[in-house]
């Protein structure tokens, strides 16, 4: 008698055949234990990775179980703490009075930027977990209270009966157009790779994951899977937007940046995997929001609602709004970054420049092409920023009233740019900008 195992072209089904007295019989028997087997051509491999991890890692081994306590917890102290710290600091300053607006944009703003900020790290390291975010942020929290407790205030400034409808009518608009998402889960295309790696990151707390397909494989059979690739180097495509950094180590890390994916791990471990795939409308949500508040400040209530209404209907806007990718994760650190930035420099609000940096740093964690805007920055910087260009000093009691014609001391006319006005008055110091074009 001759047995013959199962193989994969029986589908799932114990298929054997037997020889006796030249004849011939086949059983079939179904398997108790039924696997599906999936192939993949090239054509094909982009689902590969949804398969070996989504699949896999959520539906089969679940995500770690997180309490609702717990997740209340850490959802307070992740998405709402660290941004109430920071209005209360900036309200404890004496130079930025926030309105109600900008105090509820600032306190989630500001939260999503510091969270993601430790989350990152914590996910680099592979040590990602909301719970260890959050218990980092809460200690923080405990010793800048016990610090600056003197410091911290809350009391907003003046917000006009305008300006809170015009804000609602625009969130509410967003929140209706911009959820539920697209649930785009298989593919290796960017929203593929971004969805998976955040998925995986819920999983395992970590961005690289460890294949263990690719370890079984014995070394002296490595040419034969890998037969296109020098050795060294193996810079191997595991799956499309996956690379494999060898065979020996078997380690598979999602290709671009990866603070977007932290927020859909950090989403899908807090709540249900589905729940990673909101990260983007809400994104789109906030920075639609952070341009109204940032403009107002910048300019005045109509241009801010004309400008903030024509970005929220924008088709292309709607699009990737509900499209998982990182560009609006960007738009909101830009619109985040721009609101900082003002109170750094119109108030000169030391606190705000730092919160500004972080903001516009964390946009190259994002997509890496937002460097190229610092080039134009660096290539505008004038020589001598900074330096002292005229002093004009009135030493007689009186009214008196100050013109400078744009020269500096020596007489010579200065370049185009801009350039600060500090007027100083008994001890006491006002700033202002001011711009010279020719």
């Amino acid at each position: 008698m001759e047995a013959y195992q199962p193989g994969e072209a029986s589908g799932g089904r114990d298929l054997s055949q037997t020889r006796e007295g030249g004849k011939v019989r086949a059983r079939i028997v179904r398997d108790p234990h039924p696997r599906t087997i999936a192939t993949h051509s090239r054509s094909r491999q982009a689902c590969a990775i949804s398969r070996a991890v989504f699949y896999d890692g959520l539906l089969r081994e679940r995500l770690p179980y997180v309490t609702p306590l717990a997740a209340t917890f850490a959802t307070l102290a992740i998405f709402v703490l660290p941004g109430l710290l920071l209005v209360a600091a900036l309200g404890g300053e004496g130079k930025v009075r926030l309105s109600l607006l900008e105090q509820i944009y600032l306190s989630l703003a500001g939260s999503f930027l510091f969270s993601g900020w430790v989350s990152f790290v914590l996910a680099e390291l592979g040590l990602f977990s909301p719970s260890r975010t959050a218990l980092i942020v809460v200690a923080g929290a405990a010793l800048t209270i016990a610090v600056s407790r003197r410091r911290l205030s809350l009391r907003p400034g003046a917000s006009s009966r305008s300006e809170l409808l015009i804000a609602s009518a625009l969130v509410a608009f967003s929140a209706a157009i911009y959820f539920p998402p697209f649930e785009h889960i298989l593919g290796g295309r960017d929203p593929g790779v971004y969805v998976n790696a955040g998925f995986h990151l819920a999983r395992d707390g970590r961005l690289v994951y460890h294949d263990p397909v690719v370890a079984d494989i014995p070394r002296e059979a490595w040419p034969l899977f890998f037969p296109d690739k020098e050795l060294p180097p193996w810079d191997y495509h595991r799956y499309l937007g996956f690379r494999l950094e060898s065979p020996e180590s078997a380690r598979v890390v999602a290709h671009g940046l990866h603070l977007y994916p932290v927020w859909i791990g950090t989403a899908s471990a807090l709540y249900q995997p589905k729940s990673g795939l909101y990260a983007t409308p809400f994104f789109a949500l906030l920075a639609v929001s952070g341009f109204f508040v940032a403009l107002r400040r910048i300019f005045d209530l109509e241009v801010a609602a004309v400008a903030s209404a024509l970005l929220a209907v924008f088709q292309i806007q709607i699009w990737f709004a509900r499209f998982p990718n990182s560009e609006m994760v960007v738009q909101f650190l830009f619109a985040t970054s721009l609101l900082l930035f003002f109170f750094m420099e119109e108030k000169r609000s030391a606190l705000a420049g730092f919160f500004a940096g972080l903001a516009l740093g964390a946009t190259s964690l994002a997509r890496v092409e937002t460097l190229l805007f610092a080039v134009p920055v660096a290539l505008s910087h004038p020589a001598g920023a900074g330096v002292e260009v005229r002093n004009l000093e009135y030493t007689v009691p009186g009214r008196h009233e100050a013109f400078w014609d744009g020269t500096d001391q020596s007489g010579r006319q200065v370049a185009s740019g801009i350039y600060f006005m500090q007027l100083t008055v008994n001890g006491q110091s006002v700033s202002r900008r001011m711009y010279v074009l020719k």
